[in-house]
């Protein structure tokens, strides 16, 4: 368990000092993109992104212009945002099993 958790607090830190590169970034953006229509596929999930827009005042246009604001995301505000919200010395990390 310590070799892991010492592995996820090194790759937090190297995240907040170094971001993510463009290639990883794009990644994500694809998966993120990928996936909405599949989420989308069901009753419950179209009730679920309702839920959302109201819950959290997105706008009746989010899932329309979805792709693009995901791809408005660079790696310098991947970065930022990393700095802003993730501090490894405040890390609260529960372990379970042997």
């Amino acid at each position: 368990m310590k070799k892991a958790t010492e592995l996820i607090i090194s790759e937090l830190k190297r995240f907040v000092d170094e971001g993510v590169t463009a290639d990883e970034l794009a990644d994500t953006q694809a998966n993120f993109i990928g996936r909405l229509p599949l989420s989308l596929e069901s009753n419950g999930g179209v009730a679920g992104a309702l839920l959302n827009i109201e819950r959290y005042g997105l706008g009746l246009d989010y899932y329309r212009s979805y792709e693009e604001r995901v791809r408005e995301v660079t790696p310098e505000s991947v970065l930022v945002a990393a700095q802003k919200f993730i501090d490894v010395e405040k890390l609260a990390i529960a372990v379970a099993g042997p």
